[in-house]
């Protein structure tokens, strides 16, 4: 960071290396640091010179002609900092979305709304309002910390966090990706507890919320048509549809029927409480009948539209 000129020479001659040399076309998108509101403050630059290391890594991609998207503020839980990045003109000129990290309480998970809206809002009223998308999300309890998040093996999570993508998808978040693949040792046997499924040692043992985000990178494409569903009781029964799915979740501890005003294509694929348990796992399927079906207490999943 303490050299403009060089490290945005290096960022650029590194991404026509992997694109141009070795042919990766999964390289698409760039972003200076992770949650830079804490590590990039912490090692005293200010937010001229992030400001400045955006300009000349655009710059440089561009002399390269490299199509690369540049990712926006990337703050954990920092709306100020967040702020400061769509405000300046200069900044958001050169990105081309933007995007926050969450961590909740779990008991404070109500207040994703907020999150979101806060965000959105404030990118509403832009010119040219660009994406958000939620880079990292999750939710702790009393055990958790940067390593550990036990948790996050617990079939409430896979709840909770289908919950979350229906309530930012509802708004116009434009993308969610969570932390992280799987549990892994750092350098210095560090257990990074976060994951969709448990370490070798513990015989890759996929976890509930494995299945949740499942449902999503199996049934949905890029660039699909996001649309808004409004529940009569959206603390406890949720859904959107995307594409032409929809995906619903029921967080009560009862079997409710779930009615929709589309024409639903049966049957119906729900995950349980008992259902997670397979590596496997495709669900369990609920007869949709006169656009009804009934969703099992504590369940999430998803209904094809009919065409």
């Amino acid at each position: 960071f303490g050299h403009p000129g060089e490290m945005a020479r290096a960022i650029g001659a590194l991404f026509e290396h992997l694109i141009r040399e070795k042919g990766f076309t999964c390289v698409r998108q760039w972003t200076l640091t992770n949650e830079p509101n804490l590590h990039f403050r912490q090692l005293g630059y200010s937010f001229e010179r992030y400001v400045e290391l955006h300009q000349l890594v655009k710059q440089e991609f561009a002399q390269r002609g490299l199509d690369i998207e540049i990712i926006g503020s990337d703050d954990t839980a920092a709306f100020k900092w967040f702020q400061a990045c769509v405000d300046n003109g200069d900044y958001y000129g050169v990105v081309d979305l933007f995007a926050s990290h969450r961590y909740f309480p779990y008991a404070d998970r109500v207040l994703a709304p907020f999150f979101f809206e806060d965000r959105l809002e404030l990118l509403a009223r832009q010119p040219d309002p660009k994406p958000f998308v939620v880079a990292e999300f999750g939710f702790q309890d009393t055990r958790s910390g940067t390593f550990a998040n036990p948790i996050m093996e617990d079939y409430p999570y896979a709840l909770w966090t289908f919950d979350f993508i229906l309530e930012g998808l509802n708004r116009g978040v434009a993308g969610f990706t969570i932390w992280c693949l799987h549990e892994v040792y750092y350098p210095g046997e560090n257990l990074m507890n976060y994951g969709l499924w448990n370490f070798k040692d513990r015989n890759w043992a996929v976890r509930p919320v494995y299945h949740a985000i499942g449902c999503f990178t199996r049934m949905t494409q890029r660039g699909d048509h996001v649309r808004k569903c409004e529940s009569s009781h959206p603390r406890h029964v949720n859904a959107t549809v995307v594409g032409n799915v929809v995906f619903w979740v029921n967080q009560s501890k009862q079997t409710v029927p779930i009615r929709f005003a589309g024409n639903l294509y049966s049957p119906a694929t729900a995950y349980t409480k008992d259902t997670v348990s397979e590596d496997d796992s495709t669900g369990i399927p609920l007869q949709a009948r006169d656009n009804q079906f009934h969703a099992p207490p504590r369940s999430f999943g998803y209904v094809p539209l009919a065409h």
